[in-house]
Formats: structure tokens, C-alpha cells, sequence
């Protein structure tokens, strides 16, 4: 009976590649000492760590073509399995907790003093959906909550296999959309609302899983609440969940609203509409929209003649960030190309600006991403063209540092992670550095 493709190759890379990392060369050997209390303390969710998994210690993150959870210590640079096991070979045996073949992984994050992750454990008559949680110094992994079990019928359902997703985890809350599809191709939505520490299981939904359900996407936290968007007939609805109470509601935003918005503050929220190209503020309190900035940047513009000119141009956001001070908006890639005076194509290269706003919307600095990353570090420039396109597709802020993730044009498994700090950020010229190379 037919499977959801990715969770076969999930399962295939974890039981065949851990066997040629597993020999304990000592960069694969495991963490050997427990590392000392974590840097994270803030209940309040990080989206920055939804990708980076970042401690004053190392860095964490998964990997199926390894075979599991994997720590990159910041003062050796060492890649460990995140075990400390003694003469454990990381070979998928149920007392590693790197490389516990009887789960596959699907969402992580990192919060409070412990890795968090959803996952699938698949036995003779069931799917069981756990949301599991492992130790930074690599001594236990636990189930914490089975949130949703489904028996084994004529169709097979199966989680979509995508650990870049975030876990989204504020408050000792986790908030856990369901994705899963059948052997027909039939997706079915619904969302978990998970209470760390009453282990309590609730649904937004009338069913935990359904194909009528409506799925929840573009979320975010803060304060006591959840925010997500819902496709309702034609519009993006985005509704505010509160942790405490479970009450739900929605804001009345303009019309066109798809999704793309930041959460500045209790009562404000930053968000695009029609072709994103214009930045809205949201009053919760009046229940009132206005239109602020059009998304506007300077472009040399070449012509076939030889001759070129600056022009301003109207860009399009792919997305808003926001650390709480400032607003940060990364513009949608996009070609350009100098032509000879037959049309013919002389230069092509790819854009990616990103620019800075106060929370007054007044601008602070706007760069050129692609650019700034292109040749960000010798690790990349034995061939600087194959990378000049390739700039991350997101922003990521830890504490005072932006971090940005490109994938190796030359490796489908390989990304490489560049960190800079805010305060470069914010001159427009930051300086990313290379900070480590994780395999997927």
C-alpha cells in the first residue's frame, strides 16, 4: 500500500546512513559531558530558534542523511551526535537519543532547557503522534504527550516529513498544526493545543483530524495568545487564540490580506496587502486600517543603448520580521538583466533587498542581501556564481544577532549558517560571518 513518499526516504537515510557515522571517530563519537544550564530562559517563543536551535554552548539541528539529532559545539566546531551514551554507535537502537529509529521526526524547536520535536511512532495496528522531547547534553529522550493516535485501516495516513518546520512552543504551550495525507492524495487538516505541563490535549477543531478541517498557516506568538491565518471562502482571516482560555477571534483587516503581517504589540499589527507592496498598520483597539508605506528602493535600470539611470521602483514583500524594535522587510527575488543593442542577454543576476523600519514605519536602511551574502566567507568562493542567487529565504534573530541560511548549490544536503550582529544589521552593510555547515 502506497505511502506518503518523504516518510519512506526519512525512514530509509536514518536506517542506512547512521551506519557509516556511527565507528566513534570522535567527531561523531557524541557529547561525552553535560553541558551546563542553557542560555534560554524566556517562556515566550523564539522564531529565531524555530531554525537556528542556538545555546551559549553550540547549535543543534537534525539530520535525516545522518541518521539523527545532531550538536555543533561553538568552541571546538566539533558535529557530535547529541548522545552521551557511553560505547553507544549511534545505529538507530532505541537507547540512542540521537538516532532512535522507532520515531520519525517532523517539526522541532527549541525551548526552555530541552529540545522539543513532533513525531510519528508507527506500530502493528497504529500511528501514534508524540510530541517528544530530548536533554541538550544528549542523556534521554521522552515522550512527553501522545496527542493523536490513528488506527491502521484501509488507507494510510502519514505526517508530511518536514523538519525545517517550526514547533511553535510559547508559554509552556505548544500549538501544533496537523498535516497528513492518505494514500490518495487526500490532505487532512487540524491543529493540537498542547499544555507542557499538565500534558492536556486540546483541539480547535469539532474533529482532531479531518478533510473538511481548515488548515492554519503563518503563525506566530505573543502575549498570551496564538496567531494564525485561515483561507474563509476567498479572504485570509487572521485570528488571535488565547493560551489561557481557548477563546478565539478574528481581526478585520483589508481587504486582500494574504497572510504576510508581524505582531508589533498588543494592539498593533504590520501587514501587507493586495500585491504586498504596501505596508498596513492594524489598530485592535479602534479596529482600525491605514494604509502607511509603499514598499518603494532605488534601481539602476540598463538599457540596450549602454546607457543606464537610477529609478525608484515598488517592490513586493515575501516577508515581515520584527524583533520587537524594529521591522524588517525582505523583498521577493527578483531577475534583473543588461542586454547588447540586438536584445541579447549580456549579465544576469537575482536581487534580494531588505529593508529597515523604525516603528514609526520610518525607513532605517535598505541592502542588498543577495549581495552582502554572495561572497560572505572564503568557505564559498572557489565559485561565488553558483552562490550569488542563493540567499536565504528567511531572517532569523537570536538575542543581538541575525542569522541568514543558504543551501550548497553543489550539495542538495548541505547548508551553510551566517550570522552577523544587529547593530551591523542596522548600518546596512552587516558582515556575516560563517558560523556552521549542517547536513540535511
Amino acid at each position: 500500500m502506497k505511502r506518503l513518499f518523504m516518510l519512506f526516504v526519512g525512514v530509509c537515510l536514518l536506517a542506512a546512513a547512521v551506519l557509516a557515522g556511527c565507528a566513534g571517530d570522535g567527531k561523531n563519537a557524541g557529547i561525552k559531558e553535560k553541558e551546563d544550564a542553557p542560555v534560554l530562559v524566556s517562556e515566550d517563543f523564539n522564531p529565531g530558534n524555530g531554525n537556528i536551535f542556538k545555546t551559549d554552548k553550540g547549535y543543534y539541528y537534525h539530520s535525516h542523511s545522518l541518521g539523527g539529532f545532531r550538536y555543533v559545539d561553538s568552541a571546538t566546531g566539533n558535529d557530535l551526535y547529541l548522545c552521551n551514551k557511553p560505547e553507544c554507535r549511534h545505529d538507530g537502537n532505541e537507547f540512542c537519543t540521537a538516532t532512535n529509529d522507532k520515531y520519525t521526526i517532523d517539526r522541532m524547536g527549541l525551548y526552555g532547557d530541552r529540545i522539543f520535536v513532533t513525531a510519528v511512532e508507527e506500530t502493528d495496528t497504529q500511528y501514534l503522534y508524540h510530541l517528544i522531547s530530548v536533554a541538550l547534553d544528549g542523556s534521554e529522550l521522552n515522550v512527553e504527550v501522545t496527542y493523536l493516535t490513528l488506527e491502521k485501516t484501509g488507507v494510510v495516513p502519514a505526517t508530511m516529513l518536514a523538519p525545517e518546520w517550526i514547533l511553535y512552543i510559547h508559554r509552556n504551550t505548544a500549538f501544533v498544526p496537523l498535516w497528513l495525507t492518505v494514500d490518495d492524495d487526500t490532505e487532512y487538516h487540524g491543529t493540537a493545543v498542547i499544555n507542557l505541563e499538565t500534558k492536556e490535549v486540546t483541539y480547535l477543531d469539532e474533529e482532531p483530524i479531518s478533510k473538511d478541517n481548515i488548515e492554519r498557516t503563518d503563525i506566530t506568538a505573543y502575549g498570551d495568545y496564538f496567531y494564525y491565518c485561515r483561507k474563509e471562502g476567498k479572504k485570509t482571516v487572521l485570528h488571535r487564540y488565547n493560551i489561557k482560555d481557548g477563546t478565539d477571534e478574528t481581526h478585520k483587516l483589508l481587504v486582500s490580506f494574504a497572510g504576510i503581517y508581524v505582531v508589533q504589540g498588543e494592539n498593533t499589527i504590520i501587514y501587507t496587502r493586495s500585491d504586498n507592496s504596501m505596508l498596513c498598520v492594524y489598530h485592535r483597539e479602534t479596529g482600525e486600517n491605514e494604509e502607511k508605506v509603499a514598499l518603494k528602493r532605488k534601481e539602476t535600470v540598463y538599457y540596450a543603448d549602454g546607457s543606464s539611470e537610477e529609478k525608484d521602483v515598488v517592490y513586493k514583500a515575501a516577508e515581515l520580521k520584527t524583533d520587537g524594535d524594529y521591522i524588517y522587510v525582505r523583498e521577493r527575488c527578483s531577475q534583473r538583466h543588461r542586454y547588447d543593442e540586438n536584445f541579447n542577454v549580456l549579465e544576469t543576476w537575482e536581487d534580494a533587498y531588505v529593508q529597515v523600519f523604525d516603528r514609526e514605519l520610518k525607513p532605517v536602511t535598505i541592502f542588498n542581501m543577495a549581495e552582502v551574502l554572495a561572497f560572505a566567507t572564503e568557505v564559498r568562493t572557489e565559485n561565488p556564481e553558483d552562490y550569488y542567487g542563493s540567499y536565504s529565504r528567511e531572517l532569523y534573530f537570536v538575542g543581538d544577532e541575525v542569522y541568514s541560511v543558504l543551501p550548497n548549490a553543489n550539495n542538495y544536503w548541505e547548508e551553510y549558517v551566517y550570522r552577523c550582529t544587529k547593530e551591523e544589521f542596522l548600518t546596512g552593510n552587516p558582515q556575516f560571518e560563517f558560523v556552521l555547515k549542517r547536513t540535511q
